[in-house]
């Protein structure tokens, strides 16, 4: 019993060493891109303003009515009108990724809706990544001292595909300001994206579950959500395990 918790605090300390550098980049850079989205925001057409609006209630329960109102008055085809939304999402930092999964669910049940919203935010992924590549690259390269800027690409050259696949599997962190930050490594586009859409999407399915099942079952959904996330923390923190299981078995 002693060397199981031995060895789970070590390994608590070596994943937090790994990720507390990006998690926390990730926060500044959130910050950032907030005040970039709100300032933004005012160019959006004034109907997706008005469900940003919505979003931003952060109630559910109260507010899943309107913004079902609100989705089918933008088009004969509430879907891409969604898709649209999850895909901004990623790039705007006032809309909130939760609202958004829960909608998804509401709206369409669970299988299109885990299809739509994970379409839409691998694509928000992969635009915030390529911008972040082409433009965030030397716009730090420009405003950074060198010294500053030196250390940013030895703590980015030693992060891995992995690294960003466990941040994106933990719930709580800054997904979205993350996809920029990973566009700033040299780490393969397509495989950073693929990285983000598997490490969020145990958390998109209990998202878009507790909509579909929200007025049916909620202790269901509870259970769903808690078991997502003891499985998350287990495959963050035994990742090297099931990797040699998994080798083992081939």
């Amino acid at each position: 019993m002693r060397n199981w918790i031995v060895d789970l605090m070590t390994r608590l300390r070596r994943k937090g060493r790994a990720i507390l550098p990006i998690a926390a980049g990730g926060i500044l850079l959130s910050l950032l891109l907030l005040l970039v989205g709100w300032t933004l925001q005012q160019w959006l057409p004034e109907s997706f303003q008005q469900g940003m609006a919505l979003l931003a209630q952060t109630d559910f329960a109260t507010h899943r009515d309107q913004f079902k109102t609100f989705m089918l008055s933008l088009g004969p085809v509430p879907e891409l009108s969604f898709l649209l939304l999850q895909l901004l999402q990623v790039l705007l930092a006032p809309i909130p990724g939760q609202m958004t999964g829960l909608f998804g669910g509401f709206l369409f049940g669970f299988w299109p809706g885990l299809l739509l919203t994970s379409v839409g935010i691998a694509l928000g992924s992969w635009i915030a990544m390529v911008l972040s590549r082409r433009i965030g690259t030397p716009l730090v390269q420009r405003l950074v001292p060198a010294t500053v800027l030196q250390q940013f690409d030895t703590l980015l050259g030693n992060s891995r595909v992995m690294d960003f696949f466990m941040i994106f599997l933990l719930p709580a962190l800054p997904d979205d300001a993350i996809c920029f930050m990973a566009g700033l490594t040299r780490l393969p586009m397509a495989q950073l994206v693929l990285a983000s859409l598997i490490g969020r999407l145990p958390g998109l399915a209990v998202l878009t579950f507790a909509g579909s099942q929200f007025d049916s079952d909620p202790v269901l959904t509870q259970q769903v959500f808690t078991l997502a996330m003891i499985t998350a923390l287990v495959l963050w923190l035994y990742d090297d395990k099931i990797a040699q299981l998994v080798r083992r078995n081939r």
